[in-house]
């Protein structure tokens, strides 16, 4: 998978994160209604107790989305590093053993 692939995927687990956050708030909305009762105290102690865990569940979305997008440019680093000595290889075969050095290491990328 590369650092591309990732960046979409981070950002696809973020959306759901924040679909995620909008439940809680539908969680906490269904709370509102107008019941006067020791049931429904009951109810919107409930949902609260719900939208906080859905919350706590959005966090740890955004915190692995996060991790995705450094986890992407640790990959875009590495793949750097990697054409550094791929190009230091190519000098030091110049001529004809840099011509086959290309063509061994072409493409890589």
């Amino acid at each position: 998978m590369g650092s591309d692939e990732v960046r979409r995927l981070a950002a696809r687990v973020q959306q759901i994160g924040d679909d995620v956050r909008r439940l809680a708030d539908q969680t906490l909305a269904a709370g509102t209604v107008a019941w006067q009762s020791t049931a429904a105290t009951s109810f919107r102690h409930r949902l609260a107790e719900e939208a906080t865990r859905i919350r706590a569940a959005a966090a740890d979305l955004d915190g692995a989305a996060e991790a995705l997008r450094h986890h992407a440019v640790a990959i875009d680093s590495a793949l750097d590093r990697v054409e550094g000595v791929f190009a230091r290889v190519d000098r030091g075969f110049a001529g004809v053993g840099g011509a086959l050095a290309r063509a061994n290491l072409g493409g890589w990328r």
